[in-house]
């Protein structure tokens, strides 16, 4: 009996270490992982919003990270981010904010109405603030609203902004960029004064990339569809018609260009790699580690996962990826930011349907089992032309599984379980989870499986 009471006070301790240890984990990755709405430089800050409302801000010259102006900046339900030289901007789903740097708190400016619409991007004009949702662009102080005009292509037609890539404000015009995977993608430009509309639409590449270009914008233009990856540069006039097109460049993937005044130069990423460009052409300057691409919806291939790259100085940037920590890259030098973040239970939940896992279940379906019991993880990194993914093959004992055949549980599948909240981007683990890094390349939304236990999220048919 002594010998029973003993064993089971060991179980015990051995359950609460790993616990402790898990949820430890779960932290550190889940603050790694968190998701970024918006990113902009300051007043010589770098400043992060999170989903949910969280800030996050480092000092984009030596990368220390600012604890009090983090937090004062946060407010829960900001959605968006947008500065110019002298104005701080933000807003939720119903009211546009300024930040006030006397009293170091946001002012409420003006209120609007969505109209049913979500806010997508606030984008600052001249001076002003436009705010972009899908039919509509709204200048919430000036009172107007211009309508979305029909975005016309070969193979789309749609009244609306679909899949917005990227934005870009001038002191005249708002240029955005959209991208449908296969089927091309949009650049469309608004001047607020003359209330016009311009567009311009490839059948094949979308934009990735807007740059500032000498009276015009500089587009990158990728795709990524099944083994056809490519990149090309385009020089685009006012009214978006295209005014230099550079060669295209095959098996490479431009996006997030910027255009540095410090030394003049276009800047870009390129694949895993900081790259000078130069008549359309990367000449690769740094390596980056992290997550750098997304699932692409509407094709069989990646999406950016960086959310802007911004120029600080001479051969030095600040890259943000909409995953993971930013890094400073100076002089070929990568350093990453690090932080100390709250993250919300919304970023936790939204953590589950970005992380993909590749698994194949290589023993027997055990009938009698209860629960999931993850018995060995064998990991390894395998790097492709275009992605870079954590393939990791699981041998599982998993819950009986009614109607399955065990010839299907053993093919491969990307599925998410929601116990995978805390991954983090090189792959770092939770003892009953096991998930890819990298982007998967997997056309269909992610859907409940009627065949799984509800634990087990499906991509595709079993």
């Amino acid at each position: 009996m002594n010998c029973l009471k003993v064993i089971f006070k060991f179980a015990a301790v051995r359950a609460f270490v790993a616990a402790v240890i898990l949820i430890g984990q779960s932290t550190v990755a889940v603050a790694e992982q968190s998701h970024f709405q918006s990113a902009l430089v300051y007043q010589g800050t770098l400043i992060c919003l999170h989903d949910g409302g969280n800030i996050s801000a480092w000092s984009s010259q030596s990368g220390k990270y600012l604890t009090d102006l983090s937090a004062k900046l946060s407010r829960m339900g900001l959605l968006n981010l947008a500065a110019d030289a002298t104005k701080l901007w933000a807003a939720d789903e119903s009211a546009l904010y300024a930040w006030s740097p006397g009293s170091s708190s946001w002012r409420k400016t003006v209120e609007f109405a969505g109209d049913g619409e979500s806010i997508l991007n606030v984008v600052v004009v001249g001076g002003a603030p436009l705010l972009v949702f899908p039919s509509q662009v709204k200048d919430p102080i000036g009172g107007r609203t211009f309508k979305v005009p029909l975005l016309d292509g070969s193979q789309v037609h749609f009244d609306r902004l679909v899949e917005i890539r990227v934005v870009l404000g001038t002191a005249s015009m708002l240029w955005i960029g959209t991208g449908y995977g296969e089927w091309g993608g949009h650049l469309v430009g608004l001047t607020p004064k003359t209330a016009e509309w311009v567009q311009y639409y490839d059948a094949l590449h979308y934009p990735t990339g807007i740059a500032p270009d000498k009276g015009g914008i500089v587009v990158s233009w990728s795709m990524s569809h099944l083994r056809l990856v490519q990149t090309m540069i385009r020089a685009h006039k006012s009214n978006a018609s295209v005014e230099t097109a550079y060669s295209l460049a095959p098996a490479k993937y431009y996006q997030q260009i910027a255009y540095s005044s410090f030394d003049k130069t276009l800047y870009g990423v390129e694949r895993f790699n900081i790259v000078s460009i130069k008549d359309g052409q990367p000449t690769n300057l740094a390596k980056l580690h992290g997550q750098l691409f997304e699932n692409e919806p509407h094709a069989v291939g990646v999406a950016p996962g960086v959310l802007t790259v911004i120029p600080v100085g001479p051969s030095t940037l600040l890259v943000v990826p909409k995953r993971g920590e930013p890094w400073l890259v100076r002089n070929g030098n990568v350093n990453r930011l690090g932080e100390t973040v709250a993250v919300s239970g919304r970023d936790r939940a939204g953590l589950a349907n970005a992380i993909h896992v590749k698994a194949s279940a290589e023993s027997d379906i055990a009938p009698k089992s209860v629960g999931a019991r993850l018995a060995r993880r064998r990991c390894f990194r395998a790097e492709s032309r275009m992605t870079r993914t954590l393939n990791c093959r699981i041998s599982a004992t998993i819950p009986p599984i009614q109607n399955a055949k065990r010839s299907s549980l053993a093919a491969t599948r990307w599925f998410v379980p929601p116990v995978v909240r805390a991954v983090d981007a090189v792959g770092k683990l939770p003892a009953a989870a096991t998930a890819c890094s990298g982007p998967v390349l997997s056309r269909r939304p992610h859907t409940r499986s009627t065949l799984l236990p509800r634990r087990y999220w499906l991509s595709g048919e079993i």
